[in-house]
């Protein structure tokens, strides 16, 4: 079963769904519980929840000691809202191979079942004992914390997912929604305070410090000065721990100092980030960063390199693509040719992306009016005025057309 299920995932995975259907088929009346299990798998990945579920509930009549299969037969009955079938068949998969999904699976189940907060809690400390560093754990009991009014223990597994995933933003938001919803402002800048008093790693302290930032603009807005006093304490309290962080925190640092117009302190920090090793989203944003600051420092032309290497590396940055051609722009307005190079940072962004993304693909529009090619430019324009970004120079570029 474990070779069976490893192939038809590395086929889905893929996108080969002709070879998943394939191997399905082999196992048609040889192996009942493997071919449900494929078919299953299948809807699945074609996004076909009904065909899923029974195709796993014809599985389960076959029976299973497989901890992955038991582990579908718990999505299914999730998915039916069988709570006790649910919570057995995870259970049972448990018992076969300790693996974290399941543990995630479990304590996200019991976390969202009235009455069952100590069960969820148990299941998290679980999990969490196994992988400390596991994200979503560390959400799902700030959440329980929270749902409870522990405050203090949301917030310090919020900092901890925040610690562990630098790069998302739902640590941050949770943690702004959960004090505003309690009405708690000011009450959070307090507690955050004397969190920070404790002794923690400077990861921690960092993290405790933009979390004072975000609610202290968000919640309270003209009088956030008043709370936490001048901000630039903190940044430069933020800037003075940067050598002992972790890239992806660094990288952080630098947005936000960047974000103060301190473009000194945010070009000694970036310089603190080793890249080598690094995720292509943390590396790409290290590239984009760079790229900001030395546009700011009156040096384009370096700065639309630097956007296409991080192109290179995060083809995803639609960002970067976006900047870079409103640089090409201008520099085309002033006479220079950048065709070649234009076209470089619009091939490096895959079609869909593209075509979706209103402030790049509106600059792509300008570029071909400006090449001449006004009937192109304007079928992109035309489908740009409902972009709630750039729908209001799309719709100016047609009437400039028009005029």
């Amino acid at each position: 079963m474990e070779d069976f299920l490893d192939k038809i995932e590395a086929f889905l995975l893929a996108g080969d769904l002709d070879a998943a259907q394939t191997l399905t088929a082999e196992h048609n009346g040889a192996s009942p519980l493997k071919f449900e299990v494929g078919q299953a798998l299948i809807q699945s990945t074609l996004g076909n929840q009904q065909g899923f579920v029974k195709h796993l509930r014809s599985a389960e009549v076959h029976g299973s000691d497989s901890a992955r299969v038991l582990h579908l037969f718990a999505s299914g009955r999730l998915l039916e809202d069988d709570r006790a079938e649910a919570e057995a068949f995870a259970r049972k998969s448990l018992q076969q191979g300790d693996h974290i999904r399941t543990w995630e699976m479990l304590a996200g189940m019991l976390s969202i079942w009235p009455g069952r907060d100590e069960d969820a809690k148990e299941a998290y400390a679980s999990l969490l004992a196994r992988q400390p560093d596991n994200y979503n754990g560390r959400l799902g009991l700030a959440s329980l914390h929270g749902r409870v009014g522990d405050l203090p223990a949301a917030l310090l597994q919020l900092s901890k997912a925040a610690l562990n995933s630098p790069e998302e933003q739902t640590p941050w938001q949770s943690a702004v929604q959960m004090f505003t919803d309690q009405g708690w402002g000011f009450g959070a800048q307090a507690l955050l305070s004397i969190t920070r008093q404790g002794h923690h790693e400077d990861d921690v302290y960092a993290l405790l410090d933009f979390t004072r930032l975000a609610i202290a603009t968000s919640f309270l807005g003209a009088m956030a000065e008043e709370v936490i006093g001048d901000p630039s304490e903190i940044n430069d309290g933020l800037i003075k721990l940067a050598a002992n962080l972790t890239a992806p925190l660094q990288l952080r640092i630098v947005r936000h100092v960047y974000s103060y117009g301190d473009l000194t302190n945010a070009q000694s920090v970036l310089e603190l980030v080793q890249t080598e090793g690094l995720k292509p989203f943390h590396h790409g944003e290290a590239l984009f960063l760079e790229a900001l600051i030395v546009d700011k420092l009156g040096d384009p032309g370096e700065a639309v390199e630097l956007y296409t290497q991080c192109l290179e590396v995060d083809p995803y940055r639609l960002d970067a693509a976006a900047n870079a051609t409103v640089i090409l722009l201008h520099k085309a307005k002033d006479g220079e040719d950048v065709l070649d190079e234009f076209e470089e940072i619009i091939g490096a962004v895959p079609d869909y992306l593209r075509r979706g993304f209103g402030p790049l693909y509106i600059n792509e529009a300008l570029y071909l009016n400006h090449q001449g090619e006004h009937g192109d430019a304007k079928a992109i324009f035309e489908s740009l005025v409902d972009d709630e970004r750039v729908g209001m120079y799309a719709r100016k570029a047609l009437e400039d057309l028009v005029g």
